[in-house]
C-alpha cells in the first residue's frame, strides 16, 4: 500500500493535541493561570507570558520596548492624600492606578470605565503635589509598577 505525503500530513495533524487555556501572547507556549506579564511600553499595554519570555525581559536597567512586570508588592502604610487631593485630580470614579511613563516622562493615571481601563485625559498635574506628600511613592519602577488608590465615593462610607 502507497502512502502519499498528503495522509502523512494529515496523519499527524489529527494526532497532535492543541493546548487549551492560557496562552503566551509572545511565543504561543502554554501558560498557566499562574503567569508572569510584560508591559509593551510604547502602547502601554500588559501581555501574559511564559517564564522564558518572562526573563528576556527582567533586566532592570535594559532600554527595550518590553519591560517585565516585577511580582514585588509594595505597600505605603503611611499615604496621604491630603483633603480635596482627590477632587484636584477629576478623576471620576473612586479608583485609580497611576505610573510613571518613561517614554512620556510622566505620570499617567487610568481608572475604569465601561469599556475597560481608560485612559484619563485630565489634567494631573496636582498628582505632583501627592508625589512630594508621599515621597516613598519613588521607589515605584517607571512603565511596570503602579499606585493603586481608591477613595469613597459619594454616597458611599468610608
Amino acid at each position: 500500500m502507497k502512502v502519499t505525503v498528503g495522509e502523512v500530513l494529515t496523519r499527524i495533524a489529527s494526532s497532535r493535541v492543541v493546548p487549551t487555556g492560557p496562552r503566551c501572547e509572545m511565543c504561543a507556549a502554554g501558560i498557566g493561570d499562574e503567569h508572569q506579564h510584560v508591559v509593551d511600553v510604547q502602547v502601554r499595554s500588559l501581555m501574559c507570558v511564559c517564564r522564558p519570555c518572562y526573563l528576556l525581559f527582567a533586566p532592570v536597567d535594559a532600554d527595550l520596548r518590553y519591560k517585565a512586570v516585577p511580582d514585588r508588592y509594595l505597600e505605603f502604610p503611611d499615604f496621604d492624600l491630603g483633603p480635596g487631593r482627590w477632587e484636584s485630580l477629576e478623576i471620576p470614579v473612586g479608583l485609580a492606578f497611576f505610573f510613571r511613563n518613561s517614554l512620556l516622562d510622566k505620570y499617567i493615571v487610568f481608572y475604569p470605565g465601561p469599556a475597560g481601563a481608560t485612559e484619563s485625559e485630565l489634567p494631573i498635574d496636582s498628582f505632583e503635589t501627592v508625589l512630594e506628600e508621599n515621597p516613598g511613592l519613588a521607589q515605584m519602577r517607571a512603565d511596570v509598577e503602579a499606585l493603586i488608590v481608591s477613595v469613597p465615593t459619594s454616597g458611599q462610607s468610608p
